[in-house]
């Protein structure tokens, strides 16, 4: 059975950028990947997403996700990625592999992978936010992982060791769209100040000895449809190809 694209709404796509260690991010990349390097550094990044009004846009799909399109879906969304470069058919392709996405919905957690990408693990969110200015927090429901970023929008772009302007950080934003790509062509990213950030995923040492894994910059995206078809799930663990749309 085909399964429909999904429509929805992006509220909020708050993007934080991390520069990573290249060597230490190959290490836990899965086989057939490498890093995608920005001016000598390999990128990571959280996207906390407030994704509203998720609907098919047309035919059936099965059980929990067939009710859930047919009254809409409002979520908060964390996913923690890392863009990353591997050997398509055709020669070189990039993407981002997400080896985590936390959400405050029992049904995303229910229907990962048909009606919204990848596994989801199910997490309490913390959410402040006016127009200038965001706290968004979560924790997940086994404690196992756990993020809080305070951000400030701005009005100029601050600086960055991955970007060298608004524009390359904003080409890289839309371009790794994390799953939740938008209908139109144009859509505004204005830049962040990154007042507090911590990631359990980022700085656990195991994974990321100390200085291998810091924030560098954010972007701010909002009010912005989206339209994407469904895929199978893939685990963190065992990907065919990175768990995202390929840039």
């Amino acid at each position: 059975m085909s399964r429909p694209a999904i429509a929805s709404f992006v509220e909020r796509r708050l993007l934080v950028n991390f520069r990573l260690d290249p060597e230490t991010t190959a290490r836990i990349l899965p086989a057939g990947m490498r890093p995608l390097l920005r001016r000598g550094h390999a990128v990571g990044g959280i996207c906390l997403i407030r994704l509203a009004g998720a609907r098919r846009s047309g035919g059936p799909l099965p059980g929990l996700a067939d009710l859930a399109g047919r009254f809409g879906l409002r979520t908060e969304i964390a996913v923690h990625r890392i863009a990353t470069v591997w050997q398509g058919p055709d020669g070189p392709e990039q993407g981002v592999y997400i080896p985590r996405r936390d959400t405050d919905s029992r049904i995303s957690t229910l229907t990962a992978g048909l009606f919204l990408p990848g596994e989801h693990h199910l997490a309490r969110f913390e959410v402040e936010e006016s127009a200038q200015r965001l706290r968004i927090g979560f924790r997940s429901a086994d404690g196992s992982a756990h993020a809080q970023v305070q951000a400030l929008v701005a009005d100029r772009w601050q600086g960055s060791s991955l970007f060298a302007d608004l524009d390359e950080a904003c080409a890289f934003a839309r371009e790794a769209p994390d799953g939740f790509p938008a209908r139109a062509e144009e859509f505004t990213i204005r830049p962040a100040t990154l007042v507090q950030v911590a990631s359990s995923y980022f700085e656990d040492p195991a994974r990321f000895p100390e200085g291998s894994a810091e924030p560098d910059s954010a972007l701010i995206l909002r009010d912005v449809e989206a339209l994407r078809a469904p895929r199978p799930a893939r685990t963190a663990h065992r990907p065919a190809r990175p768990a995202a749309h390929p840039i």
